[in-house]
């Protein structure tokens, strides 16, 4: 008799661990840094969303944590059927960066390890005048790039302002990034080239009245 209860309750053990074991949740965790100078970043904002399989319904977003005192977040989240998941980091003053996730890759066994650096900004600005405009005037820049990619940073290549400026622009950059670029004024002998060390949170000024 004592036998029989042993093994009824061994199996009642290995069934509890087997469904526990089907029912284990997904861990996410990491750390987050400063690109340039690898200083832990705090209340950082950690988003993860879950994007159903086809067709299953609309993306969700699971949890959206920030980062403690020491760059660090710890996300746990309850494994269903997924095609992804995505883990945003965004903090103002930093460009955001989105990261996919394969489920395929991600273990119930440990915790998933998903550190991340993140590039301050800081900005250029501009602020051409034409003080006696012709017609003919055509202020040119042209930019060799530094973070031109993002949504509100200023696109590489040529920009032309023609005839009467007076204009104000800001363009945001890694910070730590050479920000380079070249200038004319059609019709004039003046150009030049510039070539900048961008600054985490601060503005750099160029200034051109012709």
């Amino acid at each position: 008799m004592i036998k029989k209860l042993t093994l009824v309750l061994s199996l009642c053990l290995v069934i509890t661990v087997a469904c526990k074991k089907k029912t284990v949740n997904y861990v996410m965790k990491g750390t987050v840094t400063n690109a340039v100078t690898a200083a832990t970043i705090s209340d950082v904002l950690v988003t993860l969303t879950r994007f159903p399989l086809s067709g299953s319904g609309p993306s969700i977003v699971v949890a959206s944590p920030s980062t403690a005192s020491d760059g660090t977040f710890r996300i746990e989240t309850k494994r269903e059927k997924s095609e992804k998941y995505t883990i945003e980091y965004s903090k103002p003053g930093y460009f955001s960066k989105l990261v996919e996730v394969n489920v395929d890759n991600l273990s119930t066994e440990e915790d998933n390890d998903f550190p991340s650096s993140l590039n301050a900004i800081g900005y250029i600005k501009f602020v051409l005048t034409n003080v006696s405009p012709l017609a003919s005037d055509e202020f040119k820049i042209f930019r060799q790039g530094s973070n031109t990619a993002c949504d509100i940073c200023c696109s590489a290549g040529y920009s032309f302002y023609p005839g009467a400026v007076d204009t104000v622009f800001f363009c945001p950059a890694n910070a730590g990034s050479s920000f380079k670029f070249d200038w004319w004024v059609n019709s004039t002998a003046s150009y030049g080239s510039e070539n900048y060390t961008v600054i985490a949170f601060d503005t750099i000024t160029f200034t051109k009245v012709y």
